[in-house]
């Protein structure tokens, strides 16, 4: 896991008060803001449960969920993927 600076915008601190998050929505949030470009990748959902030990429909829901919440901005579909994003009205990544 790479390691990396992070800022959380006020609009983010409100969000995370609004939104009440599961331990997994916690663990795949923070794995995907640590990991992910300021620009986005598509994601590999397959990967991404193999490596956080969850199952599909949790990642699926957990996904759809920090979408909804703006925790992730969703960009457009490649093949069966989705492009995805931290929102940087949420989050500067620094480093």
């Amino acid at each position: 896991m790479s390691s990396r600076n992070v800022v959380i915008t006020s609009a983010g601190l409100r969000a995370l008060q609004d939104h009440a998050m599961t331990r997994v929505a916690n663990q795949v949030l923070w794995h995907l803001v640590n990991e992910l470009p300021p620009n986005g990748e598509i994601v590999s959902k397959a990967a991404l449960e193999e490596k956080l030990s969850i199952t599909r429909p949790q990642l699926s829901n957990t996904i759809k969920f920090l979408c909804q919440a703006g925790f992730l901005a969703r960009g457009a579909r490649h093949g069966l993927s989705y492009h995805y994003k931290p929102n940087p009205v949420f989050f500067r990544i620094l480093a």
